[in-house]
């Protein structure tokens, strides 16, 4: 039996990959990757990663605000952030 991967740093949720998704996802599984972490870079994209994963099986995400989006910080980020990192679809 073969050990499936995972893709710990995929940005899926970006326009590049909007019109074939799909085939990515199944190039992914042929390539033998059986997980795949989809990170936010900032609030919007978070929630794109929660709810990408939380509609696909063996897609997970990661939320969070990148460093080089950190100027729009702001305290109510952080609570919906909590409050994204409780779907079971969050793994960091």
């Amino acid at each position: 039996m073969s050990q499936q991967l995972t893709d710990t740093h995929c940005h899926l949720i970006l326009p590049e990959f909007s019109g074939d998704l799909d085939q990515t996802l199944e190039r992914a599984q042929a390539a033998g990757i059986g997980t795949l972490i989809v990170p936010g870079i900032d609030l919007p994209t978070s929630r794109k990663a929660v709810s990408l994963a939380e509609s696909r099986s063996g897609l997970f995400a990661a939320v969070g605000i990148h460093p080089h989006e950190s100027e729009g910080w702001y305290q109510s980020a952080a609570s919906e952030l909590r409050e994204l990192a409780r779907s079971p679809a969050v793994k960091a």
